[in-house]
């Protein structure tokens, strides 16, 4: 028979943990539990806060993009206007519009900037033809038909600018839509309404309706002027940001795009949500005109000669989706000076130096970024070069 000592140790041995070193291996369980989930948390909030930079990044040079793209067009058909008439009050019309008429300025682009920092919008008007941007002068006219010397360069379906030669009176222009251009000496152009003016488009092969054509036009008035032709598809573009519903979280803000002539509006990105703009004018600060923009001749006022108008400075704040818990020690700027911030709500926001409040509502709570740039009027320089 064995040992009674070799005995009792074997028991022991075989008699499993006590509770205090399972107490012990419990706890320590728990401390690893509560470290991993740290480390969890801390590379999710790093993860959603680089995935929102990284959107509003792409908010950014995107939206930024599709400005200037449109920017860069501005003038297009219609930009070697004798100066006198750049300004002038279009009458217009839409058939498929609730208030069928409206009325748009003759100009390449306006600025209307936002009261108290809000955001400014802009608006570029741009042809689509693909033939001479120059005018086309016309020597008589009724109030369906213009009498050119020669109707080259106008397709059916395009649109035109109906402009005076000079200013004699009050200033007034029309936009009509070329419905006939039959005339075997090719001189007459018609822009005739309703059904009398159906014609098949050269751009579709469609038999098509008029809808820009007002049956009340009376740009026979003018006698003499020019045409302007922005072709089939111009865009009269006012560049914004969608505000939210003061005192309500559920609308974010996004830029967007409204063309004034068919009443559609496109979301272009969101996490937009500021838009700030300057004219660069030639000479505005008093100096000789030289062919370059000073920074004082960046103005928030419109020019009073477009011919000096070479560029526009424009400026996006965007900002992430992340609600981060270190706030942001300074206001985001651009060339213009710092930026007015606003709450998610649209409500006005607190100086950073306040009390923090922990609140998602709070702008100081995000990360932004500015994206600006100098953007180059060509269809407006061009001609002044010739």
């Amino acid at each position: 028979m064995g040992s009674p000592h070799l005995t009792s140790r074997k028991k022991l041995r075989s008699s499993g943990f006590s509770l205090i070193e399972l107490l012990v291996g419990v706890a320590i369980g728990l401390i690893g539990i509560v470290a991993i989930f740290q480390v969890l948390t801390t590379w999710d909030s790093r993860r959603r806060s680089t995935t929102a930079g990284s959107d509003a990044q792409v908010s950014g040079v995107i939206g930024l993009f599709q400005i200037e793209k449109s920017l860069k067009l501005a003038g297009l058909g219609f930009a070697t206007l004798p100066p006198a008439v750049f300004g002038c009050p279009v009458s217009a019309y839409n058939e498929g519009f609730t208030t069928k008429n409206f009325t748009f300025s003759l100009v390449p682009l306006s600025i209307a900037h936002g009261a108290g920092g809000q955001p400014a919008s802009i608006t570029v008007l741009a042809g689509s033809s693909s033939f001479s941007a120059g005018g086309t002068l016309f020597k008589a006219s009724t109030s369906t038909s213009k009498s050119t010397s020669g109707n080259g360069g106008f397709q059916l379906g395009d649109l035109v600018i109906v402009a005076p030669q000079s200013v004699v009176g009050t200033l007034k222009c029309w936009l009509i839509e070329i419905t006939d251009r039959s005339d075997p000496t090719f001189v007459n152009l018609g822009h005739s309404s309703g059904t009398g003016g159906q014609y098949v488009s050269a751009y579709t092969a469609a038999t098509t309706l008029p809808k820009y054509n007002d049956p009340s036009n009376d740009s026979n008035t003018l006698g003499v002027g020019n045409l302007y032709n922005l072709g089939p598809t111009p865009a009269l573009e006012t560049w914004t940001i969608q505000q939210p519903t003061a005192g309500s979280m559920l609308n974010a803000q996004k830029l967007i795009k409204t063309n004034r002539l068919t009443n559609v509006t496109t979301e272009v990105m969101d996490g937009v949500i500021n838009l700030q703009a300057r004219y660069g004018i030639d000479g505005s600060d008093g100096t000789t005109p030289d062919g370059l923009i000073e920074d004082t001749e960046w103005q928030t006022s419109a020019p009073t000669d477009w011919s000096r108008l070479l560029a526009v400075r424009v400026a996006i704040l965007t900002r992430s989706q992340q609600f981060e818990k270190d706030y942001v020690a300074a206001l985001p700027a651009w060339w213009g000076g710092n930026f007015t911030m606003f709450n998610i709500d649209g409500t006005t926001g607190a100086a950073p130096t306040d009390a923090a409040t922990n609140s998602p509502n709070d702008w100081r709570g995000y990360r932004y970024r500015v994206y600006e740039k100098i953007i180059p009027l060509r269809n407006i320089i061009w001609p002044t070069l010739q």
